[in-house]
């Protein structure tokens, strides 16, 4: 295999971490049921050289306790206890880092794509 098709799992979850976090912020992600995949996002973005973005997601799901609940129910439970303000200004620093680290997350995998054939 190569290392897009070793990794797609990882590639799939940070394609839609990112979308969900960029749509209506962490609260969404956690909310949907693609928060499931919230730790293989984290190993995706580290995959393809977005390390800070991958801490921050580490971050809001440290949120909801450890471990990170996998099950949906338990996590929008515990998504009642986690304050507006922590996960705002967490969405604020995502917003940043998934448009700027390694020249934003679009070109950030086009570079892994490229260099992993």
């Amino acid at each position: 295999y190569s290392g897009v098709e070793q990794h797609a799992g990882k590639l799939y979850a940070a394609h839609f971490a990112q979308s969900e976090i960029c749509n209506g912020g962490f609260r969404q992600l956690f909310k949907n049921s693609t928060g499931v995949l919230s730790p293989e996002a984290v190993q995706g973005f580290q995959l393809v050289g977005m390390p800070r973005t991958a801490d921050l997601l580490v971050v809001a799901m440290q949120t909801l306790g450890d471990p990170y609940p996998r099950d949906r129910k338990d996590r929008q439970t515990r998504l009642e206890n986690v304050s507006e303000n922590t996960l705002r200004a967490l969405d604020k620093q995502f917003f940043v880092e998934i448009e700027n680290e390694s020249g934003g997350f679009d070109s950030a995998i086009r570079t892994f794509v490229q260099t992993s054939e």
